[in-house]
């Protein structure tokens, strides 16, 4: 599985709870898939969550984040989608 870090620095909500769900798919295939919602995340800073698996080439993912509000309420980001031509090992500088 393909590991995704996002970084979350918001002014507003430093301890805000976050809920994250990955969508994935196939160039030329049905539509992107939803996967089920990873584990909450809460506060800025670095977050670590698990995407799914390359399988070929043209394979794409994007984020659905979502920060909670107290009143049943939402603000919703989507990220870019990410586009995957062949299975790459790479290794983040120190």
């Amino acid at each position: 599985p393909l590991r995704i870090d996002i970084h979350i620095d918001d002014d507003d909500g430093p301890n805000a709870r976050y809920t994250i769900q990955c969508f994935d798919g196939q160039l030329g295939g049905s539509p992107a898939n939803a996967a089920d919602p990873l584990p909450a995340v809460q506060g800025n800073g670095q977050h670590h969550v698990q995407g799914p698996a390359f399988r070929d080439r043209g394979q794409y993912l994007f984020l659905r984040i979502r920060q909670a509000h107290t009143n049943n309420r939402f603000d919703t980001l989507w990220t870019a989608p990410v586009w995957f031509t062949d299975p790459v090992t790479f290794n983040p500088p120190n």
